[in-house]
């Protein structure tokens, strides 16, 4: 009876999907933050402990199941390149800080020339 209410159990979309879809039915661009850019990039090893994203749209949460996805206004600059390699690379370095920066470029030309 367990694993027939476990497999009944409603789940949540994943956060992706629903991104995707709100960019799509809003017009507004919608991309990974930049803690999520510099992780997929190899400049960190964190892992962001929350779902986050840029939009050009107003600021909202979302709630998807138990998680919650926080969408949040950007500068247009941030935004410009997309979802493409280009764009996760300025928005990494800009969630790094000019400290970073220089350590960071050394990867990311090898990352983004390969």
């Amino acid at each position: 009876m367990a694993q027939l209410r476990e497999r009944l159990r409603i789940r949540a979309p994943a956060p992706e999907r629903v991104i995707k879809a709100l960019a799509a039915q809003s017009g507004e661009i919608v991309v990974p933050h930049g803690a999520s850019a510099a992780n997929g990039l190899g400049l960190t090893q964190q892992v962001p402990t929350r779902e986050v994203y840029l939009t050009s749209g107003r600021s909202r949460k979302l709630k998807l199941g138990r998680s919650e996805v926080l969408v949040k206004h950007a500068p247009r600059w941030m935004l410009a390149l997309g979802t493409g390699p280009a764009g996760s690379a300025v928005r990494a370095l800009a969630w790094m800080g000019p400290t970073q920066v220089s350590r960071s470029l050394v990867s990311l030309r090898r990352w983004l020339t390969s």
